[in-house]
C-alpha cells in the first residue's frame, strides 16, 4: 500500500529548486512591485507546490503575489489563493479572502470565479444545495473562460444532492466544451461520479436522453464488475455495441486497463479470523463471504488463501500475523476483533500490509500500514444525521437504548448533526426489553409540558376544559436507534398514539433483517442500509439468495458479515495496486467505499418501509431544488 515514489520525488525536487530560487529573490519587508520574471517564477512555484499536495504553501505564494500588485490587479490572485485554501481544508481562510472582495467591482469572469470559490466552500462544508444555488445560472450567461470549471463544481453539487441525471448533464456538457486530454479526463470524471453514488437510477428513467441513459448503463456495468470482475470486459464490449457513438466509448480502453490493474492479486493472502471462541460465528460468516468472492473469479487470477484462527486472545492475532509474514503473505486481511487490531497496531514494524476488519477507537493511534474496514454502527448514525440535514430536518429528537451501544450511537449522531449546523433538541433512552414507551415519548415530545399547562389553566379558571395534548412543534424529525427491528416495530405505532405520526423517523440498518416476515408496524421508517440488503437485482441480490438457501441460520443472524468478507476480498488488490485507493469510490456489497485517513467509509443507500417491506427512496422526494443567491447573469 505504498505509493509509487518516482513522480513525487521528481516533482518535489522541482518544488525545492523553485523554492530556493524564490528565496534568493525573496521580497524585502517593503515588498517592492513584482516584475514579470519574478511573477512567473512565483506562479510556477505555487503550481508545483499544489501538484505535490502542499496547497497551504501554494495559497501563501498567491497571497504574497496579490500583496505586491496594484489593488485592481489583486482579485484574480486572491481567488487563486482562496481556491488553494479550500484544497488545504482551510475554508475559514478562503472565506476571509472572498469576503474581502466586492463582486460589483469585479470583471464578469472574476464575479463567476468568486461564486465558484464560494460554492467550493459550501461543498467542503457539506452544503451541496447552497453550492448549487450559487451557480444555478443560464449557460449562455457564463463567460467561456470559466464555463468548464463552473459545470464541474455544479455537477459535483448535483451528485452530492443525489440528482444523478442533472449531474450527468453538467459533467457531460463540461466534456463537450473541452478537448484533448482535458476532455478525456472530464469524461472520466462522469464515470468517477457515477461510481461514487450509493444509488444509480435505472437507464429507463432517462430513455428520452440517450447520452444520459448511456452513462447510466455504463455505470451499472461498472458497479456489477465489483462482484464479478471476470464479466466486466464482456459487459464493456456489449455496452459499446449498443452505444457506438456515445462519448463514453472514448474512455472504455482506459476503464478496462484500470479494471484489470485493480484485480491483480498478490501470490498469497492471509485471512486472520476468530474461528473458535465466542466470536466464531462472526468469523465463519466473514470467512465464507471471503471465500465466495475468491471462487467467483477465474482460477488463474486467484491467490493462495491461508486462513488463521485468532480465537479470543489478542496474542493469537500477533502470532498469526508473524506466521503469515514467515509464510510469504502479500497482504493480511483481519483481525476481526477490535482488541486484536489494537494489539497489532502496537507493533513497531508491520512488513506485511494489513486490511483490518474493524476500527480502532478514535482516541487510539491510527498506525500507518493498516487500512481499517468494517461495519461500524456509529458511521451509520452519522449518515442519518447527514441525510436529515440535507432534507432540511435539522432540528430533531432521538430515542436510543439505555446501553453503551445506544450512547455511542447518540454521541455519533449528535456530533455529526451539530457539525452540520443542526440541533438535537432532546433525547430519551429506553430499556432494550421494554414494551411500553409512553413515559419516554411523553417527555421527549413535550406532552408532559402540554398537560402541565392545561392543569395550570384549569386551576386558574376553576373549571374543566376540553383537552387534547399537543406535542412540541419545533421538532422536524426523529432519530430512532434500535439494535433490533422488534423494538422499532413497538415504538413506531406508539408515536401515532402520542401525536407524532407526522414526524419522519430515521434509523440505521439495524431495523431491517433481510428474510424476516413483513412487519407493517415499521411502515414509514426510513433507514440506511447496504446493497447486500436492499438491491433487488444484480450480484448482491444473487449472493444474498444463495447464502439464504445454503446457510439459512447464517443468513438470518450474520448475513451482513458475509458481505463484509466478500468486499474484503475484492479490496485486497485495490489497496495494493493503486497510489490513491478507492479514488473513485467503489460500489460494493457493503456500500459505496471510499478511503480517508486510513479508514474506509461506507456510503449507504436509503429505503422506507411500506407494507412491511423496504422500498428504495427517491433521493429527491423531499429536497426542493434551490434558487440562485449570488449570480443572476450579467
Amino acid at each position: 500500500m505504498t505509493a509509487p515514489a518516482s513522480r513525487v520525488q521528481i516533482v518535489t525536487g522541482v518544488a525545492i529548486l523553485l523554492a530556493i530560487l524564490l528565496a534568493a529573490c525573496a521580497p524585502t519587508p517593503e515588498k517592492p512591485p513584482l516584475d514579470e520574471d519574478e511573477l512567473a517564477l512565483m506562479e510556477d512555484s505555487a503550481r508545483v507546490m499544489a501538484e505535490t499536495g502542499d496547497h497551504e504553501a501554494a495559497a501563501g505564494i498567491y497571497e504574497d503575489i496579490a500583496s505586491r500588485l496594484d489593488e485592481i490587479e489583486r482579485p484574480p490572485w486572491l481567488l487563486r489563493a482562496a481556491n488553494a485554501w479550500v484544497d488545504a481544508d482551510n475554508t475559514d481562510r478562503a472565506r476571509t479572502l472572498v469576503d474581502g472582495l466586492r463582486p460589483d467591482e469585479l470583471e464578469l469572469d472574476d464575479r463567476y470565479r468568486t461564486a465558484m470559490v464560494m460554492s467550493r466552500i459550501d461543498l467542503a462544508e457539506n452544503r451541496p444545495r447552497e453550492a448549487h444555488a450559487r451557480l444555478d445560472v443560464r449557460e449562455d450567461a457564463v463567460p467561456s473562460e470559466v464555463l468548464a470549471e463552473l459545470l464541474k463544481i455544479r455537477g459535483e453539487a448535483l451528485f452530492r444532492m443525489e440528482d444523478v441525471i442533472a449531474g450527468i448533464r453538467d459533467l457531460a456538457r463540461r466534456a463537450e466544451v473541452l478537448d484533448g486530454a482535458e476532455r478525456r479526463r472530464a469524461l472520466e470524471d462522469v464515470w468517477d461520479a457515477l461510481l461514487g453514488m450509493p444509488n444509480v437510477p435505472d437507464p429507463e428513467v432517462a430513455r428520452d436522453e440517450p447520452e444520459v441513459s448511456g452513462w447510466l448503463s455504463l455505470a451499472h456495468a461498472g458497479r456489477d464488475s465489483w462482484q464479478r470482475p471476470d464479466r466486466f470486459e464482456q459487459a464493456i464490449e456489449d455496452w459499446v455495441a449498443i452505444h457506438p457513438g456515445h462519448p463514453g466509448t472514448d474512455i472504455t480502453e482506459h476503464l478496462l486497463d484500470q479494471h484489470w490493474e485493480r484485480f491483480t492479486y498478490p501470490d498469497q493472502v492471509a485471512l486472520l479470523l476468530p474461528l473458535s471462541g465466542r466470536f466464531a460465528e462472526l468469523g465463519e460468516a466473514v470467512r465464507d463471504g471471503f471465500l465466495a468472492a475468491h471462487f467467483a473469479q477465474p482460477a488463474e487470477r486467484r491467490p493462495e488463501v491461508r486462513v488463521h484462527d485468532t480465537g479470543e486472545d489478542p496474542e493469537q492475532t500477533l502470532a498469526a500475523y508473524r506466521q503469515a509474514e514467515q509464510e510469504g503473505a502479500g497482504m493480511v486481511v483481519g483481525p476481526l476483533t477490535r482488541e486484536g487490531l489494537a494489539e497489532l497496531a502496537r507493533l513497531d514494524e508491520r512488513p506485511v500490509p494489513v486490511l483490518a476488519l474493524n476500527y480502532l477507537r478514535d482516541e487510539e493511534r491510527q498506525p500507518s500500514g493498516i487500512v481499517q474496514f468494517g461495519l461500524q454502527p456509529e458511521e451509520e448514525a452519522r449518515q442519518v444525521a447527514r441525510r436529515m440535514v440535507r432534507e432540511g430536518l435539522d432540528k430533531s429528537i432521538a430515542l436510543v437504548p439505555e446501553s453503551d451501544w445506544g450512547m455511542r450511537m447518540l454521541d455519533a449522531y449528535r456530533d455529526e448533526l451539530e457539525a452540520l449546523g443542526g440541533q438535537l433538541l432532546d433525547y430519551q433512552s429506553y430499556l432494550p426489553n421494554q414494551r411500553d414507551h409512553s413515559g419516554q415519548l411523553t417527555r421527549v415530545l413535550g406532552l408532559d409540558r402540554s398537560r402541565d399547562r392545561h392543569n395550570r389553566l384549569q386551576r386558574t379558571l376553576e373549571s374543566d376544559l376540553n383537552f387534547e395534548p399537543r406535542r412540541r412543534q419545533d421538532v422536524a424529525g426523529i432519530f430512532l436507534a434500535s439494535p433490533q427491528e422488534d423494538q422499532a416495530s413497538l415504538i413506531r405505532p406508539q408515536l401515532r398514539f402520542h401525536h407524532a405520526m407526522d414526524l419522519p423517523v430515521f434509523a440505521t440498518s439495524h431495523v431491517y433483517r433481510p428474510g424476516h416476515t413483513s412487519d407493517t408496524d415499521l411502515d414509514g421508517i426510513r433507514f440506511a442500509d447496504m446493497p447486500w440488503s436492499l438491491d433487488q437485482e444484480g450480484e448482491a441480490r444473487d449472493a444474498r439468495e444463495r447464502v439464504a438457501e445454503l446457510w439459512p441460520e447464517l443468513f438470518q443472524q450474520h448475513g451482513r458479515m458475509f458481505a463484509l468478507g466478500f468486499d474484503a476480498y475484492r479490496l485486497v488488490p485495490v489497496m495494493l495496486n493503486f497510489e490513491y485507493p478507492l479514488e473513485p469510490p467503489l460500489a460494493a456489497m457493503t456500500g459505496v467505499l471510499s478511503l480517508e485517513d486510513g479508514r474506509i467509509r461506507r456510503d449507504l443507500g436509503w429505503a422506507i418501509f411500506s407494507r412491511g417491506e423496504p422500498v428504495p427512496m427517491d433521493p429527491l422526494d423531499e429536497i426542493a431544488l434551490p434558487t440562485p443567491i449570488l449570480l443572476d447573469g450579467p
